[in-house]
């Protein structure tokens, strides 16, 4: 995935589209990180100060992953949109 979005930005880096995709896939990086963090944290705090479970972090990393590739998805069509790379069904 990581070398799809480079081969997409490389082709519009000229097109001003590249800090836009950039900033997209940065901020879903930020928000997958923060929402990991939130999560584990209420879930300490709801339990103690023991350990968290394992089937909780697995979830957060399913759902942090399905978030990233979505929002990778997303910013690569945004890319291919911007330069005319997209084909309209018939």
């Amino acid at each position: 995935m990581a070398f799809g979005s480079f081969v997409g930005l490389q082709i519009v880096r000229d097109q001003g589209w590249v800090q836009f995709a950039v900033g997209v896939l940065a901020w879903a990086g930020f928000a997958g990180g923060v929402l990991s963090g939130t999560v584990i944290h209420a879930r300490r705090r709801l339990l103690g100060a023991g350990e968290v479970s394992p089937a909780l972090l697995r979830a957060v990393a399913w759902c942090w992953a399905v978030v990233l590739v979505i929002t990778q998805h997303a910013a690569l069509a945004i890319v291919a949109a911007a330069s005319g790379r997209l084909v309209p069904d018939p």
